[in-house]
């Protein structure tokens, strides 16, 4: 049985629903017990943080993720954007990427996981959704998956 918090990386760069699965992380008596979460406000950073990179390369500090939870849409490179480039840099064999969208799209779906994501789920939006949905990805993460173990040099 894995004794460690399960880390959560989420990526998004709408402040409000980071703000939103701080709280419910915090507030759930059995998701503030198993999940760490770490948050970025946007995509460009996620290479980094995935390469280990400064400001990321302390890893106690910055621990290499369980699951990113990728938001699709976002300014700067949107999620596929993002999953394109872990491809091409070979980081995405070594991490578990859920693309999150705004509603089913199965062209879109498609696209994200042959670029490398390993599931993909339309964003929940109010807080109970949100809850059952992240209790249902962790408990699934910590008693049935096995997940890539981190192949790149930090």
């Amino acid at each position: 049985m894995k004794t460690s918090r399960f880390q959560l990386l989420l990526v998004d760069d709408d402040d409000v629903y980071l703000e939103l699965v701080a709280r419910l992380l915090k507030h759930d008596s059995v998701l503030s017990e198993t999940v760490q979460l770490t948050r970025l406000e946007d995509g460009p950073p996620l290479l980094d943080y995935l390469s280990g990179r400064p400001p990321y390369d302390d890893r106690d500090r910055w621990p290499w993720p369980d699951l990113v939870l990728l938001d699709q849409r976002m300014v700067q490179l949107d999620g596929t954007e993002l999953l394109r480039k872990c491809r091409d840099q070979g980081i995405a064999a070594s991490v578990s990427i859920c693309l999150m969208t705004s509603s089913e799209q199965p062209k879109l779906v498609r696209e994200a996981l042959a670029l490398g994501a390993r599931f993909c789920i339309t964003k929940p939006l109010e807080f109970d959704e949100l809850q059952r949905m992240l209790v249902k990805i962790v408990d699934f993460f910590q008693t049935v998956a096995q997940r890539p173990a981190p192949e790149i040099a930090v």
